[in-house]
């Protein structure tokens, strides 16, 4: 779909009715221009709750949101595992897509997916939301055309959803939580070509399908600078930032609370109306960016599209590999 939408409002549904559908449900409140239509959940006492306060309706699947409500965009929460056909039908019927990351879990399945949505013409969207900062736009100019080190860390406790730890539903630590940090990397040092690593299971796995909930890696990007990631969700406490070494001097980016600092810094944008909870402004702004571009048609105007979510589910799986062979893995071309 390349047409310009309506001026009128634009109609927004929403799959998945749980912890981050909730953030994206409260940003689309603060957006006037936008209409809730539907919320669909496989429990639907679940989605009436998260539809009928905001004047929307509740349905238990997505096919039934699609044909019934119509939405001009559809935010898809749904964990990869289980969302079926969901983006075909959508991206069929013109339905501009923001979906919530990874992109997928197999590289075959992404390559499907983003020549499917390339060929339909809809914007495509994944939330990798840190892209959308002030800080992740000055580091990537402070960075430009410079010789660089980048040391990244994403430290935490372990995630909520129990399926979180079946790595054969959620892809694992890098897949499922590390493709944040490297979507990150990426998007300020460029693309990496391989990698290699160790990883360890400091949390007790009784059923040993977790895999590795720790992982040390090391990163060699295409322009020759070099790259570190430490990834965990066996942390006490929480620790994300990248670190850049560079001639001029070391750079900071937090990533929650989302500024740059040092010699070039940056502040977070806060949206009018303000922001709830962690990661507020770049959820905010993201989830603004993709309407706008679904708004005007434009799939290049989102900052995280389809292909290029792809390319760090592809440096995450390749990382995944590097943990079990221990040796250099190549990141595969989407």
């Amino acid at each position: 779909m390349s047409d310009q939408l309506s001026p009128e409002r634009l109609r927004v549904g929403v799959v998945g009715a749980g912890i981050i559908a909730g953030v994206h449900l409260g940003n689309l409140g603060r957006m006037p221009d936008v209409e809730l239509v539907g919320v669909a959940d496989p429990a639907l006492d679940r989605a009436r709750a998260a539809a009928e306060p905001r004047g929307a309706r509740a349905f238990a699947d997505a096919e039934e949101l699609l044909d019934a409500a119509a939405p001009d965009a559809l935010i898809l929460c749904l964990p990869a595992f289980a969302r079926g056909d969901i983006v075909a039908q959508a991206a069929a019927r013109g339905v501009h897509l923001f979906i919530e990351k990874p992109a997928a879990l197999t590289l075959a399945e992404a390559r499907r997916t983003a020549a499917m949505v390339d060929g339909t013409g809809v914007v495509a969207a994944v939330g990798f939301m840190w892209r959308w900062t002030p800080a992740a736009r000055a580091l990537r100019g402070a960075l430009k055309g410079e010789p660089h080190a980048l040391l990244g860390r994403l430290l935490n406790g372990p995630p909520g959803p129990a399926w979180s730890f079946d790595a054969a539903l959620s892809g694992g630590l890098l897949v499922e939580f590390g493709s944040h940090l490297l979507d990150a990397m990426r998007a300020v040092g460029g693309e990496v070509v391989r990698v290699r690593g160790s990883g360890a299971s400091l949390d007790p796995d009784p059923g040993g399908r977790r895999g590795p909930d720790t992982a040390l890696l090391e990163l060699e990007f295409g322009s020759g600078a070099m790259g570190s990631a430490q990834v965990s969700w066996a942390h006490r406490g929480a620790a994300w930032d990248i670190t850049a070494l560079t001639p001029e001097g070391t750079l900071v980016w937090q990533l929650g609370p989302e500024r740059l600092e040092g010699s070039v810094s940056a502040e977070p944008d806060w949206p009018a109306g303000g922001a709830d909870g962690f990661g507020g402004p770049s959820w905010f702004a993201a989830l603004r960016g993709f309407l706008d571009a679904a708004r005007a048609g434009n799939p290049a105007a989102v900052r995280s599209p389809y292909r290029d979510a792809a390319r760090s589910l592809a440096l995450a799986l390749a990382a995944t590999e590097a943990l079990r062979d221990g040796g250099w893995v190549v990141v595969q071309p989407v």
